[in-house]
C-alpha cells in the first residue's frame, strides 16, 4: 500500500513539473506566430499594425525570458516606431535592446547595426551607411547580405566603385537560394532582396536581359511570400528595364501592376509617380 501511495505521489509531482514546461512551450509558440505575422504587416507597409504584432511578440517573449525573442521583436518595435515618426521611443527601444545585447547576447549586436544602416539609408544618409557597412562584422550569411546590399546602392549613389561586394554578394546568391528552397532561411525576404540589388547593378551597368532576370526571380520569390513593397519594387524596376529596352507596352503593363501595389499599401508618392509614366 505504501509502495502505491509513494508511486502515485511520484506520478504527481512528475505531472506538475511538466505543467511549466508545456505552459512555456506554447508561449514560445505564441510569440512566434505574433512575430511572423509582424513580418507580414511589415512587408505591406502596416505599421501600426506591425508594432502592435511586435509589442505582442515581446512581451510573450518576456513571459518566458526568451531573450532572443525578446531582442528580435524589440527591434522590430524600434524600427516601426522610426518609421512612424515617433524618434523618441525609436530610440528609447534601441536603447533598451542595446543593454540586452551589450549585457547578455553580444552576438547578436549585428542585428541592431542593420537596423541602424536600414534607418541611414531610409534618411539618404549614404555617408552614415558607408561608416557603419564598412564596421560590420558577422559570420552570419543573411546578416552578412542584408549588409551588402545596403553598402552597394550607397556606394553607387556616392559614385563610388562596389565590385568587390558585387562580386561577394554574387559568390553568396546560390548558398541563399539553396537555403531558402529547404526553408531554412530565417528571413527569406534576405534573398529576394539580394536578388533585387543584383538586377539594381545590371541595370546601372546597362545590362538589362540580365537585370530583368534578376528582377523576375525577386518577384516570384516575393509573391511567394506575400511582400507587397518587394513586390511592388519588382514590377517598377521590370517596367523600367522594358522601358529601357525600347517596350513601352510591356514597360506600361509592368508599371501598371505596380501602381496598382502602391497604392494598396498607402505608398501614395510612388503611386502618383507611376501615374504619371503610365498616362504618357
Amino acid at each position: 500500500m505504501r509502495r502505491i501511495l509513494y508511486l502515485l505521489i511520484v506520478l504527481i509531482m512528475i505531472g506538475c513539473s511538466s505543467l511549466p514546461k508545456h505552459r512555456k512551450s506554447d508561449l514560445l509558440l505564441q510569440a512566434d506566430r505574433y512575430f511572423k505575422s509582424a513580418q507580414q504587416a511589415e512587408r505591406q507597409l502596416l505599421r501600426e499594425q506591425a508594432l502592435y504584432l511586435y509589442d505582442q511578440a515581446y512581451s510573450t517573449y518576456s513571459r518566458i525570458d526568451h531573450l532572443k525573442g525578446k531582442i528580435h521583436s524589440g527591434i522590430g518595435i524600434s524600427r516601426q516606431y522610426h518609421y512612424l515618426g515617433q524618434e523618441k521611443d525609436h530610440q528609447l527601444w534601441a536603447d533598451k535592446i542595446s543593454l540586452y545585447i551589450d549585457t547578455e547576447k553580444p552576438q547578436y549586436s549585428p542585428l541592431l547595426e542593420l537596423m541602424f544602416i536600414e534607418i541611414a539609408f531610409s534618411r539618404d544618409d549614404y555617408d552614415q551607411v558607408l561608416l557603419l557597412s564598412r564596421a560590420f562584422r558577422s559570420d552570419d550569411l543573411e546578416w552578412n547580405c542584408e549588409n551588402l546590399c545596403y553598402g552597394i546602392y550607397a556606394r553607387i549613389k556616392q559614385k563610388q566603385t562596389y565590385y568587390n561586394e558585387k562580386t561577394e554578394l554574387q559568390n553568396r546568391i546560390e548558398l541563399l537560394a539553396k537555403l531558402y528552397n529547404k526553408g531554412k532561411l530565417r528571413d527569406p525576404v534576405n534573398y529576394s532582396y539580394a536578388l533585387y540589388t543584383l538586377g539594381y547593378i545590371s541595370r546601372f551597368e546597362g545590362t538589362l536581359d540580365e537585370a530583368a532576370s534578376y528582377f523576375d526571380k525577386a518577384k516570384m520569390i516575393d509573391i511567394e511570400l506575400e511582400n507587397s513593397v518587394g513586390l511592388a519594387d519588382d514590377l517598377y524596376a521590370l517596367g523600367k528595364c522594358y522601358q529601357e529596352k525600347s517596350d513601352p507596352d510591356l514597360a506600361k503593363s509592368y508599371f501598371s501592376r505596380a501602381y496598382e501595389i502602391y497604392l494598396l499599401i498607402g505608398d501614395e508618392e510612388t503611386a502618383l509617380r507611376l501615374y504619371d509614366m503610365i498616362s504618357e
